[in-house]
């Protein structure tokens, strides 16, 4: 015989579940508590935090990540609030998050020191991949597009001034028009692959007021609203403004090769190895049109979580 609870609305009755039956509704209901208490793989229940900034980019490849694991089997902690990107890579370092998406300009420069732009994405991989390691940091396959940076203007701006190159820009700041300004985040203009060793390299120098320190996607709305002449970015920015935006030429080969790629932090990785084949899958289904594109409708309408998901069932990424 067994015996099951039920109110009365005045307290606790005892009901007798006699024969077969009740045998089987036991079963059902210690079968369906055990279901509710074990994980769906207790190979993958330590948790994987996610980390990244305010930023469209890293906002959107979060949310992709954490829907395709997740669908995976992981446990997923998001924590996309971070401040900026030097608190997102000093998360990752110390392991309080575990999997971030990385551009390599900023890591080879500003946190492995380099004075050199790499000669090109191969090169840059191996070199990332070496170096790295001793900040405990394992980089998996990068994204098929080029993320190298050059200059950013207005497409009308820069027809109105006959500027087709760095080397022109340099030209006009020199000789005919002073104070042309560059926007972007301090670290940007600070950095000897940045705005400081452009100048060094190109012969020529924005006066001390036009250097204005902003975020990238302050300096793109100064482009778009005319408060900001040049700006750093990259063909990622061409696809969220098509048409407004144009990159100058980098005719002296002074930016560096750069990748986006996901880090993840090396516990993590010697734990779920897998994750290089599983992101694997997401970098090979993204271009930059795509991610540019995913970015717009996120913003715009349908926010991150739903545009990611809908992007990797569409994929055949996610069920």
């Amino acid at each position: 015989m067994s015996t099951r609870h039920a109110s009365d609305g005045k307290g606790t009755r005892s009901v007798a579940l006699r024969g077969p039956l009740g045998l089987i509704l036991v079963a059902l209901w210690l079968t369906s508590l055990l279901l509710g208490c074990t994980p769906r793989d207790p190979q993958k229940s330590t948790p994987i935090v996610v980390g990244a900034y305010p930023d469209s980019e890293q906002q959107m490849l979060a949310a992709l990540t954490a829907a395709l694991l997740r669908d995976a089997g992981y446990t997923i902690v998001e924590r996309t609030d971070l401040a900026s990107e030097w608190h997102v890579r000093q998360a990752l370092e110390s392991g309080r998050v575990q999997l971030v998406w990385q551009n390599s300009p900023s890591v080879w420069f500003n946190y492995l020191h380099h004075d050199q732009p790499a000669p090109s994405e191969e090169s840059l991989l191996r070199e990332l991949r070496a170096e790295d390691r001793r900040h405990d940091i394992v980089w998996l396959s990068p994204v098929s597009w080029s993320v190298r940076q050059s200059v950013l203007m207005r497409a009308d701006r820069a027809e109105q001034l006959g500027v087709n190159s760095i080397g022109e820009l340099a030209q006009q700041i020199g000789s005919v028009n002073p104070r042309i300004n560059v926007c972007a985040p301090e670290e940007v203009l600070q950095s000897a692959g940045g705005v400081a060793g452009m100048q060094r390299v190109y012969g020529f120098r924005f006066t001390t007021g036009n250097l204005q320190s902003m975020s990238h996607e302050a300096a793109l709305e100064g482009l778009l609203d005319g408060s900001c002449d040049t700006a750093i970015g990259s063909r990622r920015d061409l696809a969220l403004h098509q048409q407004e935006l144009v990159l100058l030429r980098d005719d002296r080969v002074f930016f560096s090769a750069a990748i986006l790629a996901p880090g993840v932090h090396i516990g993590t990785y010697n734990q779920y190895p897998e994750l290089e084949r599983i992101m694997g899958g997401l970098t090979a289904a993204l271009d930059s049109e795509t991610l540019a594109r995913l970015e717009r409708e996120a913003v715009s309408r349908q926010g991150y979580d739903r545009t990611a998901r809908r992007f990797l069932q569409n994929a055949g990424l996610i069920e």
